[in-house]
């Protein structure tokens, strides 16, 4: 049997009160409490749904918590083609070894190309901080900026 809930849409239970204080017709009153009726069992039910992502979704941070890791440390140069300026973005991922989760980011910062130097600092001070980290530079000029 499939999941109660659907991550696709959203799920809520809508109610309206109606003023019933001034209503005389007892099928109209009789009405009103067949809605509120309804409207408790669809809530109940919204409810369990809830309670079922609750669970399933424990499971899943327990999944995560227990699946191996390993942090790769970025560099890289992006050149913007309207602006012509230069950014240097320095960024730590968490790299699941399950390849079935996303990939995190654990820290990222910017400079602008001014600030190459710093951003070299900031690497080179990860990379002492974070010893065997996987390295990816990528700050060479790119064919089309020649």
């Amino acid at each position: 049997m499939g999941k109660p809930y659907d991550f696709k849409y959203q799920q809520y239970v809508r109610s309206i009160f109606y003023d019933f204080t001034k209503v005389a017709d007892v099928s109209r009153l009789k009405e009103y409490d067949r809605y509120a009726a309804r409207d408790i069992q669809q809530a109940l039910t919204l409810i369990e749904t809830l309670k079922q992502y609750r669970s399933d979704l424990h499971e899943h941070f327990r999944e995560v918590a227990d699946t191996s890791y390993h942090l790769e440390l970025h560099f890289l140069r992006s050149k913007n083609w309207s602006t012509k300026k230069v950014t240097f973005f320095v960024t730590v991922y968490k790299v699941f070894d399950d390849s079935a989760f996303e990939s995190t980011i654990e820290i990222t910062n910017k400079f602008t190309g001014k600030e190459r130097k710093q951003a070299q600092a900031l690497v080179n001070e990860l990379k002492k901080q974070y010893t065997g980290i996987k390295y990816v530079e990528d700050i060479e000029k790119k064919h089309w900026e020649r």
